[in-house]
């Protein structure tokens, strides 16, 4: 499925606050077919860098946690042109 201009429609990663943690959590998947554009751990990353927090992964699958929860907007929508960039 796509979302427009090639961008999967799925293309922003979970990411949610853990209120009991006051943490972000971020998952990304990335299919196969996509990850010579955009690989998940990479992704993931980015959001992340957004949050104070870190990660890990492969190309494919990616999570990690941060503790700003206050820039969650910012997190995803640096999630969305992230994607948006690579693909």
């Amino acid at each position: 499925m796509s979302g427009g201009q090639g961008v999967p429609s799925s293309r922003v990663p979970f990411a949610a606050p853990c209120v009991a943690r006051l943490q972000v959590l971020a998952y990304a998947g990335v299919p196969e077919a996509l990850q010579g554009k955009l690989k998940a751990n990479d992704w993931v990353a980015a959001v992340l860098g957004v949050v104070g927090g870190k990660g890990g992964g492969k190309a494919g699958l990616a999570q990690g946690q941060g503790t700003n929860v206050e820039r969650l907007a910012e997190a995803v929508a640096v999630a969305d042109s992230t994607a948006a960039k690579a693909l």
